[in-house]
């Protein structure tokens, strides 16, 4: 019989240890009836037992991430389209480009605060159910291959830093493909414990993020922004704590990750550095 655990819905920290610059910017955002909805049906409804060994069957011979494109399984839930708003503001950005976006359930939520959406995959299983959302998507390494549509307002990485090969030379492309003033927005798993799907197997990055993942939120979020963002040419407006919750199976009602939150402005090409490691 699968486990029920008890949430942690962390949406808060210590705003001393960000550091006052930090800590100005950090907002809450306390789950709301969108996150109690999602929590509600993950929970009652999770992915049944035969679609779970279906699952481990298919995983001997695709990735985990391929197989849960195919079965329809693990959607997962980060800020609804209130919280994505409070956090953006009420900043005009007609086009938003989502990189990694999955199943396209989280890009939803954030879809709502742009008038023109575009979304990107390595997954072809992920870049059918994204299209089947009605999202315009394509099936790319925007690591790799140039970005179609650019430049765009923003551009949002949801839980891809961490699931990449080249986390450092993907935040190159995406400040290319963004606007002048264009923002990144960016979702990172703390603890940081990176891997890349290649097959079956999830080897490390080439060259990963300077974390550990052993940092306290707090510490790994001050990290994220000094010794990441700001020397990739970015600039921090505005940072949260939320629950990542993905939906439950046979096993475990619901999954819950801690996730840093943070929107920050593309900074002037003058003022710019290539970030070290962003030519792997």
């Amino acid at each position: 019989m699968a486990s029920t655990p008890e949430l942690l819905l962390r949406h808060d920290c210590d705003v001393r240890l960000l550091g006052e610059r930090l800590a100005e910017r950090f907002v809450v955002l306390p789950p709301d009836e969108a996150c109690a909805e999602f929590v509600s049906r993950a929970s009652v409804r999770r992915h049944s037992a035969v679609k779970t060994l279906a699952h481990r069957v298919l995983r001997q011979f695709f990735s985990d991430f391929d197989v849960n494109g195919v079965l329809g399984m693990y959607s997962m839930h980060l800020l609804s389209a209130a919280q994505w708003q409070r956090l953006l503001g009420a900043e005009e950005a007609p086009r938003l480009l989502d990189v990694g976006a999955g199943d396209g359930l989280v890009t939803h939520a954030l879809a709502q605060c742009f008038s023109e959406v575009t979304a990107t995959e390595t997954s072809a299983p992920m870049v059918r159910r994204l299209r089947a959302r009605g999202f315009a998507s394509y099936l790319l390494d925007v690591t790799h291959h140039p970005i179609p549509g650019a430049p765009y307002d923003a551009i949002s990485l949801l839980n891809v830093l961490d699931r990449c090969a080249s986390p450092l030379s993907l935040l190159a492309s995406v400040r290319k493909a963004l606007t002048p003033r264009g923002r990144l927005i960016l979702a990172l798993v703390v603890p940081y414990r990176p891997f890349f799907f290649s097959g079956r197997s999830t080897p490390s990055p080439i060259r990963p993020l300077p974390l550990t993942d052993t940092l306290e939120f707090e510490v790994a979020a001050r990290r994220v922004c000094d010794s990441v963002l700001e020397p990739a040419g970015f600039i921090v407006e505005s940072l949260a704590r939320a629950p990542y919750l993905s939906w439950g199976d046979s096993r475990v009602a619901i999954y819950e990750l801690d996730a840093l939150v943070i929107v920050a402005r593309r900074r002037p090409a003058e003022r710019a550095e290539a970030p070290p490691g962003a030519t792997d």
